[in-house]
């Protein structure tokens, strides 16, 4: 009887061991991806990002999703940058302290900018949007809102007076 726990713990032993050891080459910097059920490697670099985000243009807009079945705007973020080894807080306002802050017109694409709601009173985050492109002082901005994941210019009155910081976070 012993000698049978004892193989089966050594072929418990030794399959887990093959487990890890076939999925060690995993690390920080991989991803699953839940459209086609693969772990993707992806090297951080901007050009790759924002092809990355630029996948789940159409997504459709969900409070609280933080997944391509739908997002949120910081859900939308988070998976972005959590694809690339750069782990985001979950929520705009959390986000909003990570990284360096940097001004509108440092701002270059890869840069998270945060905004305020529909109170223009009130300066609390309540959005998070990438930065997609600069041409000149013109911004364009990718992110999750009111009906999916879409581009979108700084130069929009609604955003543009609503911008409250901006943040490097690579």
């Amino acid at each position: 009887m012993n000698r049978r726990i004892l193989a089966l713990l050594f072929l418990f032993c030794v399959s887990f061991s093959a487990y890890t050891q076939d999925n060690a080459r995993y690390h920080y910097n991989d991803v699953y991806d839940y459209r086609d059920d693969t772990i993707k490697i992806k090297k951080f670099n901007i050009d790759s990002l924002l092809h990355y985000a630029n996948t789940f243009i159409g997504v459709p807009y969900l409070m609280g999703g933080k997944t391509p079945e739908a997002f949120d705007c910081s859900g939308f973020t988070f998976y972005c940058f959590r694809a690339y080894g750069i782990y985001l807080p979950y929520t705009a306002h959390q986000q909003a302290e990570i990284g360096k802050e940097i001004t509108l017109a440092e701002a270059k694409p890869g840069d998270l900018i945060f905004f305020q709601g529909y109170n223009l009173k009130d300066k609390t985050v309540h959005h998070v949007a990438i930065v997609a492109n600069k041409t000149g002082t013109h911004l364009k901005i990718v992110h999750a809102a009111s009906h999916a994941v879409h581009y979108e210019y700084l130069d929009s009155p609604y955003y543009k007076s609503r911008v409250l910081k901006v943040r490097r976070v690579y």
